[in-house]
């Protein structure tokens, strides 16, 4: 179970609607329909229902498929194996009276808000050390700091109201992102990252969230717009959103003076660069937005549906077997880089015929199409 279903301030969604968030995305995102899940969700689902399994000590067969229908691969195996690691570490000094638990509901009502409540991945309550763990896994690539996150600190919150811990600020906490596909790694390389922080240094942090929640469910929450966007489901349909990318497009589009000093260049290169960042997440919510509409058979001017060439792409399970193929084929196979696709690998002199039982032909996909004026005017019906 995900933090997502049936929790309106779900933790997940803390940097949305927390104190460095924005209060009216969650009754924006509540008027939007239900996305259906993509295949990166759907694999990361798949992961962590391996990574359950694994620490409650049960089985997982090679060929087995999680109860979403995703195969379980090796690299999700790969994936897990640190945390994994970490956890039964750190549950070596498990004491009576202590507790740990996988994927168990937790709520934060009394301390965050009614509406708050969550599972995560594990935790351990160390009644016999005043300290509480956490760990939260990602399998996604998007960088995921530890400190300061607000899906932690609200996991802390909900842990500490369920284990009815009283004396809370004398405790510490050990609050850990596992992010094995991200690139950037910690100053040890691991795919650990930990926050070590005490219940005081916490307190005001809780404090602070709990005023973000009662925010985001009062009537009329003020909508802000800011790096939370590119999360928010109602993005393209937010009108502060849109006024911010007018006046990011404004800035864009703003002449520059050729008699600049040093500081100013830097401060205007700073301030295109963000303004870009904006405008690219809502060319890219709009994008999603436009493509459904044409789905449906609904005409949206300047753009029409197209769809993607269907691409030759390496079985996943397979692709040791076809490093080892194409090396022999002169093709440069370096441990740790991507192999190269099948098609660059036939350029390089490879037999497709013999790479053939390795690969897979990808289904074309919708894609999003932009026209010119007159084919805008067909759609239109304005000739």
């Amino acid at each position: 179970m995900t933090d997502n279903q049936h929790a309106i301030l779900p933790p997940s969604g803390a940097d949305r609607w927390g104190p460095d968030g924005c209060a009216g995305s969650v009754a924006m995102e509540a008027r939007q329909p239900e996305q259906e899940p993509t295949e990166e969700s759907r694999e990361g689902d798949a992961a962590h229902w391996l990574l359950a399994q694994t620490l409650l000590k049960l089985t997982v067969p090679a060929d087995a498929v999680a109860p979403n229908g995703v195969p379980i691969n090796d690299e999700m195996r790969e994936a897990i194996v640190e945390l994994v690691e970490d956890v039964n570490d750190t549950l070596k000094g498990c004491k009576p009276g202590d507790y740990y638990q996988i994927e168990q509901r937790v709520h934060g009502h009394k301390i965050i808000h009614p509406d708050n409540d969550c599972t995560p991945d594990a935790y351990f309550v160390q009644f016999s050390r005043k300290t509480v763990h956490i760990w939260d896994f990602k399998y996604g690539h998007r960088f995921v700091d530890a400190y300061r996150c607000w899906q932690l600190i609200d996991y802390a919150a909900c842990v500490i109201e369920d284990a009815k811990i009283d004396d809370w600020r004398d405790w510490s906490f050990t609050l850990t992102i596992a992010q094995p596909r991200c690139f950037e790694r910690d100053e040890l390389g691991g795919t650990l990252r930990e926050w070590f922080v005490s219940g005081a240094e916490l307190a005001p942090l809780i404090d602070a969230l709990r005023i973000a929640a009662h925010a985001a469910r009062a009537p009329h929450a003020m909508l802000r717009t800011g790096p939370h966007c590119r999360d928010c489901r109602a993005q393209w349909d937010c009108p502060a959103n849109q006024r911010a990318g007018g006046a990011a497009l404004d800035v864009i589009r703003g002449q520059g003076s050729s008699h600049m000093d040093p500081r100013s260049i830097g401060v205007e290169a700073k301030v295109l660069a963000e303004a870009m960042d904006f405008v690219k997440a809502r060319l890219s919510a709009l994008d999603a937005q436009a493509l459904a509409l044409l789905g449906r058979g609904e005409a949206v001017p300047f753009h029409s549906l197209g769809w993607t060439q269907p691409r030759l792409a390496w079985e996943k399970d397979r692709q040791a077997e076809a490093a080892s193929i194409v090396a022999m084929f002169g093709v440069d196979v370096q441990p740790g880089v991507a192999l190269p696709t099948p098609s660059q690998c036939i350029k390089q002199g490879v037999d497709g015929s013999v790479i053939t039982p390795y690969t897979r032909r990808n289904e074309p996909s919708r894609k999003l199409l932009r026209v010119d004026d007159s084919t805008a005017s067909k759609i239109l019906g304005r000739r």
